[in-house]
């Protein structure tokens, strides 16, 4: 998972192609338009230019499609220069739910976690420790609130298209601190942990009134 890979063209990308030919502005406008207003949808592995026939470009990469392309338009003139760029991609990315400002955001081979949740603007205050990250419908054994908090690098995964990614509110995950205290409530843990001090002091304290002897750590999220 942490190894970069080709990123090629697949079936429903939508390509941005431009010409470039110093005599012929009507073929550099009429491809011009079209990708302006819609671009060159993958279909069947094929994109279709004006004054072109179909051409497959589904599994090579952006250059190598660009490369394909431009020799075909050579055949028929010269000092042709063709430029490429994808406009939309509708499978290759992640898909992000939660406490996150974008929704999705594409790969490309190349695109880690850490870049992903940067890009996703994942709050400070969000539960790394109860978010996760799903491939081919199985959860990852990814430890997001290390990677993000301690740089642990391990964790630092290359994203696939298909990749959901959820982050989890604060309150997601809680401890309740009951009894003699200054204010029994339930208090969020964000980070998965919290020390017993910590807990107490965040509740109120104790009242001279408790008997330390007897304070309990009950799992299950009681104190």
């Amino acid at each position: 998972a942490l190894e970069e890979y080709k990123d090629v063209i697949h079936e429903d990308d939508i390509l941005a192609i431009s010409l470039h030919h110093p005599t012929r502005d009507d073929m550099v406008t009429a491809v011009g338009r079209i990708s302006s207003s819609m671009g060159y949808r993958v279909t069947d592995g094929y994109v279709t230019l004006p004054d072109l026939p179909a051409t497959y470009v589904q599994g090579l990469t952006l250059e190598e499609a660009k490369n394909r392309i431009q020799d075909e338009y050579l055949e028929q003139i010269q000092d042709v220069e063709v430029f490429m760029r994808y406009k939309e991609r509708l499978v290759r990315k992640v898909d992000l739910l939660g406490m996150v400002s974008r929704n999705a955001i594409p790969v490309d081979g190349k695109m880690r976690l850490y870049d992903t949740l940067a890009l996703a603007r994942v709050p400070n205050n969000a539960n790394l420790f109860m978010s996760y990250v799903i491939r081919d419908g199985r959860p990852l054994p990814v430890d997001m609130y290390r990677l993000v908090k301690h740089g642990d690098m391990r964790y630092n995964i290359v994203m696939r298209g298909g990749d959901k990614i959820f982050i989890a509110d604060p309150s997601d995950s809680k401890v309740m601190v009951m009894g003699e205290v200054g204010t029994s409530r339930a208090l969020s843990l964000p980070s998965g942990f919290m020390s017993l001090r910590e807990a107490l002091v965040t509740a109120g304290g104790l009242p001279f009134t408790a008997d330390k002897r007897y304070i309990q750590v009950i799992r299950g999220n009681l104190l």
